[in-house]
């Protein structure tokens, strides 16, 4: 059955999009062949300089794309929530993709569920051998839970409730975002499935346990940062 728009849709599936010309129209597919088809998909473009743009153009009928000068990824996911008209959110980054029923899987747990976010499992595509090598704690299958914006969908609510996804280059906003949920006691319940294969190339910017311990430290900085300026206020 083709995707078809539609005005008042169940779930918002945002792709944050810069440069992503290799991979974004897999991305793309995955999201409109999803065996749950009551879902909108967003677009936003956070100014790309290669032929992103125009792949995305030609499912113009399909999707909602939106231009944003090149602000970073936090800032289109942000853009995304805000025009979202679904009832819950999902997110994919341009190099990864959903199975076929990822969405649907997802949605009818937490659809029946007290939970305002549910997660599938993951599976780590490697493209490279040095990209393997970069994530020794992976087991061999590359299939575990991970804590991946792509391998969760929200209740739009949440975002009302404790607000957008951090904006600051430093600090990754996926990072920061589970963080936060987990200091405010909000449990993400598990699926037993895998919904997202996340892609590991040698041009990701997170493919490295060193990044990711890089990026924690800067986030405890911040916490303890934000501690003080409330103490002292």
């Amino acid at each position: 059955m083709a995707f078809k728009k539609i005005s008042s849709p169940k779930v918002s599936v945002i792709i944050p999009l810069f440069n992503g010309e290799k991979y974004i129209e897999e991305a793309i597919n995955s999201v409109l062949r999803q065996s749950f088809r009551d879902l909108e998909l967003i677009i936003v473009d956070n100014g790309s300089t290669d032929g992103s743009r125009l792949i995305a153009d030609k499912f113009e009928d399909k999707i909602k794309l939106f231009i944003e000068s090149k602000k970073g990824v936090a800032t289109a996911r942000n853009l995304g929530i805000k025009h979202a008209q679904g009832e819950y959110i999902a997110f994919l980054d341009q190099d990864d993709y959903f199975l076929p029923t990822a969405i649907e899987q997802l949605y009818d747990v937490i659809n029946q569920s007290e939970h305002l976010a549910v997660m599938g499992k993951t599976h780590y595509l490697f493209e490279t051998q040095a990209s393997r090598k970069r994530w020794p704690q992976i087991n061999e299958e590359g299939i575990l839970f991970s804590t991946l914006l792509g391998a969760c969908v929200f209740k739009k609510e949440l975002f009302e409730k404790l607000g957008y996804l951090l904006e600051n280059p430093e600090i990754s906003d996926d990072v920061e975002w589970f963080y936060r949920l987990d200091q405010k006691g909000i449990e993400i319940q598990k699926v037993d499935s895998v919904t997202l294969t996340y892609r590991q190339h040698d041009n990701n910017t997170t493919s490295s346990q060193e990044y990711t311990q890089g990026v924690i430290l800067k986030l405890l900085k911040h916490t303890l940062d934000q501690r003080r300026k409330t103490n002292a206020s």
